[in-house]
């Protein structure tokens, strides 16, 4: 049949992965040149079978190609990490094809990525949890052989979560503080507070240097001799941040 033939067509979908054009389907009939479809799947995370059929103006439908199987809920707009499931349940389809993800409906310091990834309401203010390196400095420098203690504080706890350290960006624990000791290479240190395997919210990395010259070692080895090995205290003293070292 020539294009001129066709009035319209059918698009078929039923819950589960078989459709049979028409027969139990639910469907939307639109017009030759449709810019958009709009497929009602009320429930996320469930498979629907679509299928499309046109119909001729003799009144005669034909099936176009093989049905196709989708999950509702996995469809993610170009440029965004938010699927368009979670974006329609709180309403944020409203903003046309807008991306929401840096938005901030609700006004409570958290974008809509962030609600997303913690699980919160995006249109309801929330006290997301917060944590933070106690004195953090980006980058500091330690002695060799030192011992160095990191704690973190969390704000807004939850059920269940725990602070995890990461060292070199592995887990080597949890709980308020973690102390490296005899350090004798560089290493990177970030605390995460985490819901079981989940990572809710995460401080920035600490990057430490470690002295490794000749008389590095050499100091170290007789402050060894004389259980002296230093151990660092990060202290905030008014307008600046110090490192103060006990032998």
């Amino acid at each position: 049949y020539a294009d001129s033939d066709v009035m319209g067509y059918y698009v078929y979908y039923r819950e589960g992965k078989s459709a049979n054009n028409g027969t139990g389907d639910s469907f939307v009939f639109c017009d030759v040149n449709p810019e958009t479809v709009t497929l009602s799947m009320s429930k996320p995370g469930t498979e629907y079978t679509i299928s499309v059929s046109a119909k001729l103006r003799n009144g005669q439908v034909f099936s176009l190609g093989e049905p196709i199987t989708v999950r509702s809920g996995e469809y993610v707009q170009k440029g965004s990490q938010i699927p368009y499931a979670w974006i329609a349940q709180y309403r944020l389809n409203e903003y046309d094809d807008q991306i929401v993800d840096d938005l901030d409906f609700d006004n409570d310091g958290f974008t809509n990525l962030q609600e997303y990834l913690n699980g919160t309401n995006p249109t309801v203010a929330d006290q997301i949890p917060a944590i933070t390196i106690q004195n953090f400095v980006e980058n500091k420098t330690i002695d060799y052989r030192a011992t160095i203690k990191f704690t973190a504080t969390v704000e807004n706890v939850i059920d269940g979560g725990a602070i995890h350290w990461f060292v070199d960006g592995q887990n080597v624990g949890t709980g308020d503080s973690y102390t490296v000791k005899n350090a004798k290479k560089d290493f990177t240190v970030q605390a995460k507070y985490m819901d079981g395997n989940k990572v809710v919210i995460e401080t920035e990395t600490e990057k430490v240097t470690v002295k490794k010259g000749f008389f590095d070692k050499l100091k170290a080895f007789f402050r060894a001799l004389f259980g002296k090995l230093p151990t660092v205290v990060q202290e905030y003293l008014g307008v600046e941040i110090i490192d103060r070292v006990f032998p």
